[in-house]
């Protein structure tokens, strides 16, 4: 057994003499034990004798040869495979290697998604700072006009407190002074007429009353926000898409989306017409009826029915001449995506189908239609030509539309764009150089960009200036259409030289988003499309024109990311100083009084400053007159006399005061020198003199100079000058004598005399000369000496001193509450922004939550985006370490020339895996669509329409107007719909014939009757079976613009007596309630709305919020029900002892629900029906509620007269203001609705029957502008 074994010495082995190879048990077959000396190529494995004769025998199949004599093929076949297995690895290798670039891509994707979010939030955060809040403008502009108004009361009160006192001072200092008889009298007149004026005032009471309810009247709240800061989406040709039809005669041409969400197209249809008085046969929802047969009696059919001769003789079979086609415009009843037919139809008989080029659409839900002879229509209530300023050599390619109304015209002959106010003022004129714009498209909200097409099928983004920011074009593009949604993404529809049209969307940097749909075809040719302005982003495409227009909506299937952003703004209060000026200055020109001259609120100033003042008011051509002179000091007017600022009288006293100064100062300026000079002979002293006892030195008074003993002789011995007051200078230096100021201010000032006598009549000191010429007896003077009356003019000023010093205290009392109210106004200040500071933390905080949620949006789709790369790479990684690993056991194996069974054990599976690398492929589809949806991915700033709270005033003054309702009967109950227009559920006649009514109408539901069989006959005919229906009338336009009920919705199977109430729905439906407790839902057809209710309850009032939700008052069973749109209970509030009528939330955020119940009061309930607080009236005997887009809560009542009132509270109990008072209205019942959203409303029925009416009143109140983004 061991003779064949292999021995060797261990010392030889150790050294290495020998060595010795491993045993080679391996070669042996594991199943027989026996040499594996053959190779079966059919299993492609080595095998012993054995398996040859069991397992792997020729019988079976198998095909044997010797190992050694298959080795050299093995090894061909692998050699083969290896070059090809390299060349695989080193492609995996690559593809790997785009794999990390693209890996790295998404990352730097992340980080610059994320900076981008981060930079817009910090901008608005920066915004945040920079501006402060615009509802704390509004609030400090409002206090801050107050307490204008309170400086200005104050200012007035001061101003009389003031001429009190400086009478009072003045009156005082003047009979003082015994000796100075002209000053006195001077002063008289004027100190007579301020003690008169002061006594005769009272303080304003009633304004400062006024001030304070005003300042009271100022409220926040917080208002619902629904904004955006951005968006995050990824482009995806994935949409939702939908076809509508369009029942016309041909059309649509043009096709456009309303502020609202519907659809509407111009088209062309069929009527039957007569003359000017066109009759329009069409039955439930404005389904024209078309002529068939050729008889002499012509039918009117309607698909399956037939309307024949009936015995009562109504609807007979006609013959109508001329069937006529107008252009109308259909639209669909409901907003996208819920719209589902063109059923309203506004018709424009005046407009030829041919003769229309374009339209677009206002937010009053009016339209502007432009014809091909460049003229331009608009369709409200009525159809008319729109007066505007447009030049004459114009032409009309395009027309768009912002959110102020202003409509954007491409002028393309003339290479310009207008921009014309829907009033029809030109605003701009834009001079686009060489580019012929065709369509245009502006973003909806913050227009600061404007996209054009122009040849060669080039969109060109412009600025307000038409300065181009940039191109966007393809050599595929033959025809452009553009459009502009709500995110500020540009849609351009192109179609190719085969005529296959694409729909993309891009942003207005230039850069491709997403493709919504590429190259279809469709049986129109040319390219029509719209896109919604507002709310979610739609695009509508015309792709069938004729009998049966057909309009393909889609919605782009992306992920959006909401946000919030806040901006603010500031205002400071600068309240303005008084400046008050010394007696002696001239508060004109600063510098001391010249010739004096004293208005009525005993202010003084220069006559030449006051004749300045008086020639600008000449110079002035906005001043009208110069009979009146404003003061520099107070603004207070002093009637100028005929001979102008001269006729003024003069101020002796502050002339007087001027001089004493002048002398004042010069005397001591020289007795301040330390060298005295003569100012007669010139010689000095040494100084030392001026310390002594004598200085050798005199002051004389008169002439106000220094002069030496010499001079000083001379001077006393000179006539003129020996009445002059002389003193010693030390004297006067050491205080031994006082010298007094002399006395030239007594004079006349024009004649130059002394003031001896008294003016009685004229109340002023005169000189004898004018006595004989101004002042003479018999002019009717009467004259005493001025000693003899100063007596009276003191009695008579000591007499009023006691009352205008009671007068000055009341003023005092005064001013002090006003100065209370100051403060009451500036905590009134500091609460409001502490309110409005503290609902901006909040909001910041969700703009932080924004952040994150956009970044979330973000992440997580990159993030998917590296998992679908990671398991790319995985897979690609795995065939490519298969593809080595062959390749290294391949190497290894073949190295080994001596071990043969090794390498035939090993081939079948090396073959197999270098077969498998071989055929594999990197997956560079599955990495290119991995970075197209990586390249989807964007973030761009969409315009922001939001609020964080308003800050309003509330006010009496409302703005009223009236509608009337043509009807049988009613209203029964009004609703605002959520595009700012009325309805109203009414009773009205029809005529009828079973299911199959019949409604013939002219114009606006004018009703047309008929029984004669002569042709052509549709005139106003007696008919027998007039039926009574109820239906729902609402406004063409929306509120304010709204000025008539003028269309209609039927509601035959409703009879109006059943009906209780009803409320409206995001997508122009309306749910209504009857009697019986059951609900309908009026979309295109009218049926029973199917809804989880329990089986016993009633309904007493419905109301809806934004999210559709419908919540129903049962005041039977004391409880709220939470309805979704779709019928499903979503809660049940139970209410306890209330019993619940009327029911009102809040639109946004309907965190709180309102009712009434008995005895007539509003409860405010949370979301558990706990009462948070109850409104309540001893007057009010009925009640109803509704709640604004502001969330403010109109309560309508009435009193035990009858007499309604509607007033607006807060949902915390706190009134606002009264809309209007104790008003008699000859509809006893109370129906009130309230807007949801946009400009803050109510309307009210007054009057019921034929001809019901509707008033319409919106507060008169200072909104917050910019209120918050």
């Amino acid at each position: 057994m061991t003779r064949t074994h292999t021995v060797a010495n261990i010392s030889d082995l150790i050294n290495g003499k020998v060595t010795i190879k491993s045993k080679d048990d391996s070669m042996l077959c594991p199943k027989h034990d026996e040499k594996l000396k053959f190779f079966c190529v059919t299993c492609l494995e080595p095998v012993c004798h054995d398996c040859t004769l069991i397992d792997h025998n020729r019988e079976q199949g198998h095909q044997l040869q010797f190992l050694k004599d298959f080795v050299p093929t093995i090894r061909e076949e692998l050699s083969s495979r290896k070059e090809e297995v390299s060349k695989k690895s080193e492609e995996f290798s690559e593809f790997l290697n785009l794999a990390d670039e693209l890996e790295t891509h998404t990352m730097d994707k992340t980080k610059t998604t994320s900076k981008s979010i981060q930079n817009a939030i910090v901008e608005y955060i920066s915004r945040v700072e920079e501006e402060r809040l615009p509802m704390e403008k509004v609030a400090c502009d409002y206090l801050g006009e107050k307490i204008e108004q309170l400086n200005q009361l104050r200012k007035k009160t001061q101003h009389i407190k003031s001429l009190a006192e400086k009478s009072l001072l003045l009156t005082n200092q003047i009979m003082e002074n015994e000796q100075d008889l002209v000053g006195l009298a001077s002063m008289y007149k004027s100190l007579r007429e301020a003690m008169d004026r002061a006594i005769a005032e009272k303080p304003d009471e009633q304004k400062l009353k006024n001030i304070r309810k005003s300042i009271d009247h100022l409220h926040y709240h917080v208002t619902p926000l629904d904004a955006k800061v951005g968006k995050v989406a990824v482009g995806c040709s994935c949409t939702e898409r939908s076809t509508s039809s369009v029942a016309c005669k041909n059309g649509p041409k043009d096709v456009q989306f309303t502020r609202d969400g519907r659809i509407s197209a111009i088209v062309q249809a069929a009527c039957i017409g007569g003359t000017s008085e066109t009759v329009y046969v069409m039955t439930g929802n404005e389904t024209v009826y078309t002529l068939q047969g050729s008889g002499f009696y012509n039918t009117y059919t309607n698909l399956q029915h037939q309307y024949m001769a009936v015995n009562r003789g109504v609807y007979q079979s006609k013959e109508v001449k001329n069937l006529e086609m107008f252009a109308a415009i259909k639209q669909t009843t409901t907003s996208f995506p819920n719209c589902t037919s063109f059923s309203w139809t506004r018709w424009l008989p005046t407009l030829q189908y041919d003769s229309i080029r374009c339209f677009t659409s206002l937010s009053d839900h009016r339209f502007v239609i432009a014809t091909t002879d460049a003229k331009l229509y608009i369709l409200g209530d009525t159809l008319g030509e729109f007066s505007h300023g447009l030049p004459d050599t114009r032409s009309i390619s395009g027309l768009a539309t912002d959110n102020e109304d202003n409509i954007y015209i491409t002028d393309r002959d003339n290479h310009k764009i207008y921009i014309l106010r829907s009033d029809g003022n030109l605003k701009d004129t834009l001079n686009v150089g060489d580019i012929s714009p065709t369509c245009v498209a502006v973003p909806h909200m913050g227009p600061e960009i404007i996209a054009v097409t122009h040849e060669p099928a080039t969109v060109s983004i412009l600025d307000l200036n038409g300065n181009t920011l940039c191109s966007i074009h393809n050599e595929e593009w033959k025809k452009v259409a553009i459009g502009c949604d709500a995110d500020r993404l540009l849609y351009i529809l192109w179609s190719d030289q085969n005529n296959e049209k694409t729909l993309q969307r891009y942003t207005f940097q230039g850069v491709q988003v997403d493709t919504l749909f590429e190259k279809e075809s469709h049986s129109y040719n040319d390219l029509v499309l719209a896109v919604s302005p507002t709310g979610a982003c739609a695009a509508a495409v015309v792709t069938t024109t004729g009998a049966d227009g057909k309009v393909v909506t889609m919605a782009p299937g992306e992920k959006p990311s909401p946000g919030i952003l806040i901006a603010m703004a500031s205002s400071n209060i600068n309240l303005l100083d008084s400046v008050v000026s010394e007696e002696v200055e001239c508060a004109i020109c600063l510098n001391k009084l010249d010739t004096p001259r004293i208005l009525t609120c005993l202010h003084s100033f220069c006559e030449k400053c006051l004749e300045k003042c008086v020639q600008n008011r000449k110079d002035d051509s906005s001043q009208s007159g110069n009979s009146t002179l404003k003061c520099a000091l107070c603004n207070e007017y002093t009637v100028l006399p005929d001979t102008g600022v001269r006729g003024l009288r003069l101020d002796f006293r502050a002339t007087r005061l001027v001089e004493a100064l002048r002398e004042k100062e010069t005397r001591e300026l020289k007795l301040a020198s330390p060298a005295h000079r003569c100012e007669a002979c010139g010689c000095t002293d040494s100084g030392e003199t001026a310390s002594t006892e004598k200085s050798p030195f005199t002051y004389c008074r008169e002439c106000c100079q220094v002069l030496c003993q010499r001079c000083s002789k001379a001077h006393a011995g000179l006539r003129m000058t020996r009445t002059h007051t002389v003193a010693n200078i030390s004297d006067l230096i050491n205080g031994k004598v006082t010298i007094q100021s002399k006395d030239d201010s007594m004079l006349c000032p024009k004649h130059d005399e002394k003031l001896k006598f008294f003016c009685v009549t004229c109340l002023e000191p005169v000189c004898h000369d004018c006595t004989l010429i101004d002042h003479n007896r018999e002019q009717g003077h009467q004259l005493q000496f001025l000693k003899d009356f100063v007596p009276t003019i003191r009695e008579e000023l000591s007499s009023r001193k006691e009352e205008v010093s009671k007068k000055s205290e009341e003023f005092s009392e005064f001013l002090n509450l006003a100065d209370e109210l100051e403060t009451h106004i500036m905590d009134k200040t500091k609460t409001t922004s502490k309110s409005i500071q503290n609902a901006i933390v909040e909001y910041s905080s969700r703009v932080e939550e924004a952040r994150l949620q956009m970044e979330k949006v973000a992440c997580d789709y990159l993030g998917e985006k590296i998992e679908q790369l990671n398991q790319l790479r995985k897979k690609t990684q795995h065939i490519k370490s298969l593809a080595e690993k062959s390749l290294l056991l391949t190497n290894q194996i073949m190295e080994n020339e001596q071990d043969l069974v090794g390498l035939a054990s090993m081939y079948k599976s090396l073959r197999e895996a270098m077969d498998r690398a071989i055929a594999e492929k990197p997956d560079e589809q599955e990495l290119e669509n991995i970075r197209e949806y990586i390249d989807h991915l964007h973030y761009h700033v969409t315009p922001l329409d939001a609020k964080v709270g308003k800050v309003a005033v509330g006010c009496s003054c409302t703005e009223r107007s009236t509608l009337s309702i043509t009807c049988k009967n009613g209203p029964k109950d009004v609703q605002f719909t959520r595009d700012g227009r009325i309805s109203a559920i009414v009773q009205v006649v029809c005529i009828g014939e079973g299911q199959g009514t019949v409604y013939v109408k002219h114009g606006t539901e004018t009703l047309y009757t008929c029984f004669s069989r002569s042709r052509d006959d549709y005139r106003y005919k007696a008919v027998k079976n007039l039926e009574v229906f109820a239906a729902i009338k609402q406004t063409s336009t929306s509120f304010p613009n709204c000025t008539s009920f003028s269309w209609t919705r039927w509601l035959p199977t409703l009879q109006y007596d059943s009906i209780r109430c009803f409320t409206s729905l995001s997508d122009h439906r309306f749910v209504i309630a009857t009697t019986d407790a059951k609900l309908y839902i009026l979309g295109d057809t009218l049926a029973e709305l199917s809804h989880g209710l329990p089986g016993k309850q009633s309904i007493s009032g419905l109301a809806t919020d934004n999210e559709d939700n419908i919540y129903i008052t049962d005041r039977d069973n004391h409880k709220i029900y939470i309805l979704r749109s779709d019928g499903n209970l979503t809660d049940t509030l139970k209410v306890e002892d209330i019993s619940p009528i009327c029911v009102a939330v809040p639109h946004m955020v309907p965190d709180v629900i309102a009712v009434t119940h008995e005895p007539a009061t509003v409860s405010i309930l949370d979301l558990n029906g706990n009462t948070l607080c109850s409104i309540h009236n001893e007057e009010w005997k009925k009640v109803a509620i509704g709640c604004d887009a502001d969330r403010l809560l109109y309560i309508l009542w009435s009193d035990q007269n009858n007499e309604k009132t509607l007033q607006r509270y807060t949902f915390q109990g706190v009134q606002v203001d009264t809309l209007f008072e104790k008003e008699s209205h000859s509809y006893n019942d109370l129906v009130l609705a309230v807007s949801p959203t946009g400009a803050s409303a109510a309307a009210i029925v007054t009057t019921t029957g034929a001809d019901g009416q509707v008033v319409t009143v919106a507060p008169g109140e200072k909104p917050s502008p910019k209120t918050l983004l």
